[in-house]
């Protein structure tokens, strides 16, 4: 891990020069009486010309793995998620800017049930991605399992807005 120089008297902001990724930081204040305690670490994703993924105040992260989450956990920390795409969605919130994050070197043999939801907006999107380090997530479909679909119907919405899908692998397995 690599440590940033050590900043002036009211510094304020330190740029970083960090190559695109994942990095995490914290920062421990000195002064006359001596160090303070460090603050906890906080993850932040270094772009080059790809937008930023940033949860608004208010957004709901959902956490799906199949090799590691069960249906009955909460989904909604990393260490208790749940184990089904279908069940992941079920959790989120028709225009809110919800975060639907499946675990990276994990497969689904199953896809989004009904594009039903959108985000609040361009700026609030409802995403659909990753978390941790790997292989892009991947789902798999097929004769008879579709990643993504939309099909009208009196019980979904007209259209689907604000909605990003980012960072995942899709197979289709039964197809040439």
């Amino acid at each position: 891990a690599a440590q940033l120089p050590r900043a002036g008297a009211d510094v304020t902001l330190l740029l970083d020069t960090a190559p695109a990724g994942q990095t995490r930081y914290r920062v421990c204040a000195n002064n006359s009486t001596g160090p303070s305690a460090w603050t906890p670490w906080v993850a932040s994703s270094i772009s080059t010309g790809w937008t930023p993924l940033v949860p608004s105040a208010d957004t709901r992260i959902v956490y799906v793995s199949n090799s590691t989450g069960s249906d009955s956990n909460s989904g909604l920390q990393e260490g208790a998620p749940v184990k089904t795409i279908a069940r992941g969605y079920s959790l989120l919130r028709h225009k809110s800017p919800d975060w639907l994050l499946l675990k990276c070197g994990d497969t689904w043999n199953e896809g989004i049930p009904q594009l039903r939801l959108s985000g609040r907006s361009a700026t609030e999107p409802l995403v659909i991605s990753s978390y941790g380090f790997g292989d892009r997530p991947r789902m798999v479909s097929g004769p008879g399992s579709i990643a993504f679909a939309r099909i009208p119907s009196s019980t979904i919405p007209p259209t689907i807005d604000n909605l990003w899908i980012v960072g995942l692998a899709f197979t289709c397995n039964g197809y040439n």
